[in-house]
Parts: C-alpha cells; sequence; structure tokens
C-alpha cells in the first residue's frame, strides 16, 4: 500500500509532485537531505561510483517505496550516495515540517510510516549480509533467498551490480547454474528450483 493512499485531500495537495526521466540523476551524493520522497512511478537507485570506474548500488528504490526516511531526521543528514532514475520515474515529497505534522497528527500514517522504516532496515541487513558472502555462488543463493526465490532484473549487468559481482562472473555462474538444473531462465528472469 502507498502510504500517500493514508493522506487527506487536502494534505496531498501540499506536496510536491516531480516527473524525471531515465538516467536523471534526484539527488547527488553529500547533497542534503531536506524531504523524504514516495515514488509513484518507475524505479531508482541509490548509487557511487569508485576511483576505477565501477559503480556501487547502496539501494534500489521501487513503486510506493520510500527514500530519505533513514536521513530526514539524522545528525547528519546527507545522501551517501546519487539518487538516479533507472527509469522514467514520478516522486512525491513531504518536507521535515510536513512529515512531522503528519506524524503528530495522523495515527495511520504513523505506523506505516514506522513500518516502512523497520522494513528499510531489515532491507539494510539483507545487503550488509549479502556483501560479507565473498563467494560469488553463496551470494547469489542468498539473494534469491531474500527474493523468494525468484529474481527478475532489467540486465546481467544490472543483477551483477546489484549483487557486487562482475559482469562475467555472474553471467559465468547462471549458465553453470542452469547446466546443473539448479535455476532456470526466462528472459529477464531467474527461478531457483530446488528451493521451491
Amino acid at each position: 500500500m502507498n502510504i500517500l493512499n493514508l493522506l487527506t485531500n487536502k494534505q496531498y495537495k501540499q506536496l510536491i509532485i516531480k516527473e524525471y526521466k531515465q538516467d536523471d540523476i534526484l539527488f547527488k551524493e553529500n547533497e542534503k537531505c531536506e524531504s523524504i520522497g514516495i515514488l509513484l512511478e518507475g524505479r531508482l537507485s541509490i548509487q557511487s561510483y569508485l576511483d576505477d570506474g565501477s559503480i556501487v548500488i547502496y539501494n534500489t528504490i521501487d513503486k510506493d517505496d520510500m527514500f530519505g526516511n533513514n536521513l530526514i531526521y539524522s545528525s547528519s543528514p546527507y545522501y551517501k550516495g546519487f539518487v538516479i532514475c533507472q527509469s522514467d520515474a514520478k516522486v512525491a515529497y513531504i518536507n521535515k515540517a510536513q512529515l512531522t505534522n503528519l506524524l503528530k497528527s495522523n495515527d495511520e500514517f504513523l505506523l506505516n510510516y514506522l513500518n516502512i522504516n523497520s522494513n528499510f532496515s531489515k532491507k539494510l541487513n539483507d545487503r550488509i549480509k549479502l556483501l560479507s558472502i565473498s563467494n560469488a555462488k553463496d551470494r547469489l543463493m542468498y539473494y534469491f533467498h531474500i527474493n523468494n526465490n525468484e529474481i527478475t532484473y532489467t540486465s546481467i549487468t544490472a543483477l551483477a551490480n546489484e549483487l557486487y559481482l562482475q559482469r562475467e562472473t555472474l553471467s559465468r555462474l547462471i549458465n553453470k547454474l542452469i547446466k546443473e538444473n539448479i535455476i532456470i531462465k526466462n528472459k529477464n528472469k531467474i527461478e531457483l528450483l530446488w528451493g521451491k
């Protein structure tokens, strides 16, 4: 459920809604976070660029997901990476003053906001655990586990970035697991067979 459905018409009209094109940068690394965003359409990523030119994706944001919520009340409310559109997107923004007022005056909004923050923390913990796994196969298997044994992706390169693996390594691994009848691949979807 989109948390914005809990707003009154008057509250909704106070939001700032912006549309973006694929590859647009919404926020730059170290830019101050002054509002939370709720993704109405599209897909975003939060990523950094390393000195060798490679990309590290910290988080992906899908429709109805929120971002900036972990920063807005932080003592250091600065984006840790670039917020970039992976596709055309539409975002609703709630500034800090509006958010504080909503959290005080709308109990249902408050409970859903806390739930979203809790789920965000779980997702972050999953990502930290993923990064702690050094073996490529074990990392992919863990990624299957946290995604209910099914992975949908836009490209092998994007999936490799998501898993913090080299594209070639992931491609070889997927082909090997297909031959071993551990996974099946159909277009941009991979399913784990023995985990079902």
